[in-house]
């Protein structure tokens, strides 16, 4: 089972977006991601149930929340 079943996916294309319009944790979220991606480890940002963004790699090592 997946640590992202319960979790909304946030597209790549659309963390950007959001980073401009919701502060810090989008930007963080969003240089982490870039970072992950430079060290060819492939990693998704979803939501959680408490309205933050929650950054998970695809082997599920990788598990950061950022509120």
């Amino acid at each position: 089972m997946s640590p992202a079943n319960n979790l909304e996916l946030i597209f790549p294309q659309d963390l950007k977006m959001w980073a401009k319009a919701a502060k810090r944790k989008f930007l963080k979220a969003q240089d982490r991601i870039k970072a992950l991606s430079a060290s060819g480890i492939p990693a998704n940002a979803y939501w959680d149930e408490k309205n933050n963004v929650v950054i998970i790699s695809e082997d599920s090592i990788i598990n950061e929340t950022y509120e």
